[in-house]
């Protein structure tokens, strides 16, 4: 199993120049750092042609402040007017960061599943993955539970929300199944950590206290390495998927919490899900200098 990073769209810098964006950098930079697979960002908003999405603009911004990790966006899908130019966007995306682009198109309830499945096709041609490249793990639908059979027959990934209608009576992800599987499946959570109960306590602290943007179903999990380790051995739901989509930075939590979050998925979590097969890339010079030149913008509590 792999591990991305997950910020959705209401966690998103509004502009570049701003302290919110240099939070997003070190956090995408520590994520490559670590062993993260992937960052993917939420975007809630299609834009008028021919604008491009301000998670694009991120996105681009990001892949010159990294070099190994993927680049996701998670959209809705676009009008059809918009689909040609989103194709194009995508693919000049993926040229420029020499192949980290992925893109996960949501389908909700009433949206048009085949113009979905063609714009990626689309998507798809213009990458160069073709049919014989397995783009699953690049190329991903988002879709409600119900949804899920018909979506996972057609080759491209999955990425599993977990929302309320993928969460059990007592807070755990049902089991949804994929009788279809397709050769990528990933699950998006919300998880936070610390290295000690004491920390873990302060998380809380700061989450229950923090005012509610907007209601959400989403399920939060929380602990020490050895905590989550135990829920997610005990849970088959994870058993079952290629990549944890993980959101670390709830309201409540801090930067440098989120950054801490980070660094254990990495340094205790990723290797105990795939011990026989997972080896910790090779520390990247540039991407070293980089992080360490931003050391002064993650403040210490209380600066």
């Amino acid at each position: 199993m792999r591990i991305a990073l997950l910020v959705p769209h209401d966690r998103l810098p509004v502009q570049l120049r701003s302290p919110g964006y240099r939070d997003l950098e070190n956090q995408v930079v520590a994520a490559e750092l670590h062993g993260l697979s992937a960052v993917w960002l939420t975007d809630a908003a299609v834009v008028p042609a021919p604008q491009r999405l301000p998670t694009l603009r991120l996105l681009e911004h990001l892949s010159a402040v990294t070099d190994r990790i993927d680049l996701g966006l998670v959209l809705r899908l676009p009008p059809e007017p918009l689909r040609p130019l989103l194709a194009e966007q995508i693919a000049a995306l993926d040229e420029r960061s020499d192949g980290r682009a992925r893109l996960a198109l949501e389908c909700l309830p009433g949206d048009d599943l085949e113009a979905a499945l063609a714009l990626l096709a689309h998507i798809g041609a213009l990458m160069g993955l073709g049919r014989g490249a397995r783009p699953a793990a690049r190329l991903q639908l988002r879709v409600d539970p119900a949804r899920v059979a018909s979506a996972g027959a057609h080759g491209y990934g999955l990425l599993l929300p977990d929302g309320s209608d993928s969460v059990g009576e007592h807070g755990e992800p049902a089991r949804t199944p994929v009788p279809n599987r397709p050769g990528w499946v990933a699950h998006t959570l919300t998880l936070v950590m610390a290295d000690s109960d004491l920390g873990v306590a302060e998380l809380a602290r700061g989450i229950a206290t923090a005012p509610a943007r907007q209601p959400t179903a989403r399920r939060l999990l929380r602990g020490t390495p050895t905590q989550v380790l135990q829920t997610l051995a005990h849970e088959p739901t994870f058993r079952a998927i290629d990549e944890l989509v993980c959101e670390v930075a709830p309201p409540g939590v801090r930067p440098e919490q989120a950054l801490t979050s980070i660094a254990l998925l990495g340094e205790h979590i990723l290797p105990q899900l795939q011990p026989a097969v997972w080896q910790r890339p090779p520390a990247l010079p540039s991407a070293t200098t980089r992080v360490r030149a931003r050391a002064p913008r993650v403040r210490a509590r209380g600066a």
